[in-house]
């Protein structure tokens, strides 16, 4: 399958337009803009092309920017939300200073954007914080069970424990399950704002320059260099 680079569009040589629908086939673009959008699928100009070179698996230092995972799953995953295709010129570059320069990755990030930002969040979420979610919920009911033994806590319902010769009613309440599920929800969705270990990743769109277009040839024809220095490579695979 061939797909055309779109630069409203980032990753574009991985992912066809964002509509679904490769622009030369589409009238309502206009040609300038169409022609544009083909110049990083040009060959660099020199007697050998970048491939011929192997250039696409060195790193190109000058640009080469990570963006902490954390930062990226902030806001309830404000970068993964956004559609760079729905931003202005204005709002763009911001994308770009969310990151910062760097020598390697923790993790590379693959992904499509055709792909729901919210369902991307979640996974990195859970993948990445579910142990606080878990030890929120561990205290929680820890607390909670304290709080019944000193009778703080109401305990209105009852259960019947029935064995073959005696029947008890236990006595419980909700508090724990309640309790437990919103904190550690909270705890979740809180989690990267916590100070802990910084893990840089390699997130397209704010590690490739969205309005320069030499700067986003240069970081499109560098992502072989970049995963030649990533750690691991995490597929954010969705069907």
């Amino acid at each position: 399958m061939e797909c055309f680079a779109d630069t409203q569009e980032p990753m574009c040589t991985f992912d066809c337009d964002a509509e679904g629908e490769p622009m030369k086939n589409r009238p309502d673009i206009d040609p300038a803009i169409a022609t544009a959008s083909l110049m990083v699928r040009r060959e660099p100009r020199g007697s050998q092309s970048r491939l011929e070179q192997s250039a696409h698996l060195a790193l190109d230092r000058e640009i080469a920017r990570s963006v902490p995972l954390a930062r990226t799953l902030q806001g309830l995953g404000h970068l993964w939300r956004s559609r760079p295709n729905k931003m202005s010129q204005d709002e763009l570059p911001s994308l770009w200073q969310s990151s910062q320069k760097a020598d390697s990755y923790d993790a590379f990030l693959s992904h499509t954007w055709w792909t729901p930002g919210y369902q991307k969040f979640l996974s990195l979420l859970l993948r990445s914080y579910w142990h606080f979610a878990v030890l929120s919920f561990a205290v929680t009911c820890l607390g909670i069970v304290i709080m019944y033994v000193f009778d703080i806590l109401p305990m209105p319902l009852t259960f019947a424990a029935e064995f073959a010769q005696w029947r008890y009613e236990i006595p419980c309440g909700p508090w724990a399950t309640i309790s437990g599920f919103v904190v550690s929800l909270l705890t979740l969705l809180s989690a990267p704002s916590f100070p802990c270990q910084r893990f840089a990743v390699f997130m397209d769109v704010a590690c490739i320059h969205q309005t320069d277009m030499r700067l986003r040839e240069r970081g499109i024809y560098s992502i072989g260099g970049y995963m030649t220095v990533a750690k691991e490579l995490r597929i954010l695979w969705s069907v």
